[in-house]
């Protein structure tokens, strides 16, 4: 990713579920996914999943901060509240990237810097393997400090 010549100036879209995020998806062909999105200062992409989906975010303009979490007991239950441990607290600035996987680290809380950020994701999907994917609302307060434990939950 972080070899590919510029992209021409996509023609972003607002994003429905998130006000302060435009997206342009540039290729969506079984089993490759690929989204170029911009996100404005200081504004965050919640806690969230991709069920069933290997990705890569590189940055591309600004910063990002992403958190990675992984459940508890390693289980993302249907509904309600759980608990997950933050695995991943990193910056992805521009040529940067983060990573997510099916079984690891595949919940993740994306925030823009100062001035706002841009990133390309590639996706890869597993088809008849893509689970419910969703929006969840975090506790800002870690229940447990020392083992970055927090409580989540699904958003309705």
């Amino acid at each position: 990713m972080t070899r590919l010549a510029p992209l021409d100036a996509p023609q972003y879209q607002p994003f429905p579920l998130l006000p302060h995020t435009e997206a342009c998806h540039l290729r969506r062909q079984l089993p490759i996914a690929i989204t170029q999105f911009r996100v404005e200062p200081k504004c965050t992409i919640p806690l969230h999943n991709h069920a069933g989906y290997n990705g890569v975010m590189l940055g591309l303009s600004g910063e990002f901060r992403v958190r990675n979490f992984q459940p508890v007991g390693d289980a993302l239950p249907e509904r309600g509240s759980f608990q997950v441990r933050e695995t991943i607290d990193q910056f992805v600035t521009v040529g940067r990237i983060a990573t997510l996987a099916r079984a690891r680290d595949n919940l993740h809380e994306v925030t823009a810097g100062t001035d706002g950020a841009e990133a390309l994701d590639l996706f890869t999907i597993f088809p008849g393997q893509a689970g419910r994917s969703g929006f969840f609302n975090l506790g800002q307060q870690a229940v447990d400090a020392g083992r970055r434990i927090h409580t989540a939950a699904w958003r309705d």
